[in-house]
């Protein structure tokens, strides 16, 4: 079976859910998309030409011009050579509708997030099947395509760690990528707030210019391995994104919730899930929070380590399933 996987160039996590789908070895998976895919599409945006969509358009991005002919060009080339027999779209409206009109079978992912508009009903309606990276109680209820969808679940990134590395009073901040990071002025407050606790904050260095941090604010920059890190924090505290939450739930660690800003309230809505079926604190604020009360009781990391996370295993086990079904709810199949 081959496959063309269409991997977003925003963030790092598109790709790295494409290249775990490749490693499975399931099926021959060619990525295409931004930066590290195998083939490497032309960008979407001119810098020299702003555009804002038309009022009522059943797309999210559709300007006319040189820099979005050649990438929909090359996408279109890629699909004819391959000749895939899907193609699994995370996430783009405009490629999966452009790879259905092509005459492919497009499955595409499903994300947390307001996506009741014009253009997601357009692509949950054209696929031939939604796929999750989270387990179906994640799931918003009253999700209108429940009965096409398949939930893949959350890969477990790392390991339970063993109690006895915490250091007291020790907070470690996790920040993906795909956004700005932590507030400045908001970290500031918050460690001004509990002076006895030391912040090290991982992901993007803070501009901050105007903002003076606290002395319990250690900042570290991006690291490869967050894990060393992980097994001292006796609290994390980290953004709502798939592969944040994915690393931090492995490690067991207790954790407090502070989505970032992303399109659709993507990691608010996300969080919203993880509170409701675990407990885990939301912070919607960090100027407005009470850090003392919320690292004094966090969420239990624990919990999620089995009721979140999926065994690689089970992983594999569903994507299988979905192409199988996939391919079998093919028109004379």
């Amino acid at each position: 079976m081959r496959i063309v996987y269409y991997a977003h160039h925003h963030g790092s996590g598109h790709l790295r859910h494409a290249r775990r789908l490749q490693r499975l070895g399931v099926a021959e998976v060619v990525i295409a998309g931004g930066p590290g895919a195998d083939v490497v599409l032309p960008p979407d945006v001119d810098p020299a030409q702003a555009h804002t969509e038309s009022a009522g358009s059943p797309f999210h991005w559709t300007p006319t011009t040189r820099t979005v002919r050649d990438r929909f060009s090359q996408w279109h080339r890629v699909l004819d050579e391959v000749s895939p027999d899907l193609v699994m779209v995370d996430v783009s409206v405009e490629a999966a509708v452009f790879a259905h009109l092509a005459g492919y079978p497009v499955l595409h992912r499903r994300m947390p997030g307001d996506r009741d508009d014009a253009a997601h009903r357009l692509a949950y309606a054209t696929a031939r099947r939604l796929f999750a990276y989270y387990p179906q109680r994640l799931e918003a209820p009253g999700f209108a395509w429940q009965d096409r969808t398949s939930w893949l679940g959350m890969v477990a990134e790392g390991h339970p760690l063993d109690a006895s590395a915490i250091e007291p009073a020790t907070v470690v901040v996790l920040s993906g990528a795909g956004g700005d990071g932590v507030p400045a002025e908001g970290l500031a407050l918050a460690a001004a707030s509990t002076p006895r606790r030391t912040w090290h904050v991982l992901g993007p260095r803070l501009p901050s210019p105007d903002v003076r941090l606290p002395g319990n604010v250690v900042q570290h920059g991006w690291v490869d391995d967050p894990t060393p890190w992980l097994a001292r924090a006796e609290v994390v505290v980290c953004g709502a994104g798939h592969n944040t939450v994915a690393t931090v739930a492995a490690s067991g660690r207790p954790l407090v919730l502070v989505p970032e800003p992303r399109p659709h309230d993507e990691q608010l809505r996300f969080a919203e899930q993880l509170h409701r079926c675990f407990g885990v604190p939301v912070v919607t604020s960090w100027a407005d929070a009470d850090w003392a009360s919320l690292l004094a009781h966090p969420g239990d990391g624990r919990a999620m380590v089995h009721g979140l996370l999926s065994t690689a295993e089970e992983f594999r086990a569903a994507v299988v399933q979905l192409l199988r079904d996939a391919i079998s709810e093919a028109p004379g199949a």
